[in-house]
């Protein structure tokens, strides 16, 4: 269902330069259990008939969205366990995993700071 690529891989800024993305860095962090990109991303799941076709950690109602503005605001694995006890730590590596093949796969033009 997914692409095979691995999230240790650098990607390729807008100027040219190579650089690591944060989410793969945080996933590479995780030394805990090891599971590959293709394990993690079946953690997401997608379905019409559950949030509204919205991504959700398999068997929960739990939006991937949610679990990144949590990562993004700082909470930890664990943290975010403990306010979502229907979901582990291997469902926030799937969905930082999910977060990282979509900023490889998808382009979204951002604007000039001002």
């Amino acid at each position: 269902m997914w692409p095979n690529n691995s999230l240790k891989t650098e990607s390729t800024t807008t100027s040219g330069c190579s650089k690591m993305s944060a989410v793969a860095l945080l996933i590479e962090s995780w030394n805990t259990v090891q599971m590959s990109e293709a394990q993690l991303l079946e953690l997401v799941s997608l379905d019409a008939a559950v949030c509204h076709g919205q991504p959700v950690i398999r068997g929960t109602r739990v939006l991937v969205s949610v679990v990144l503005d949590a990562l993004a605001a700082g909470l930890t694995e664990a943290e975010i366990v403990r306010q979502y006890p229907t979901i582990d730590e291997q469902g926030v590596r799937g969905v930082a995993a999910y977060g990282a093949w979509l900023a490889k796969h998808e382009r979204r033009p951002l604007l000039p700071s001002a």
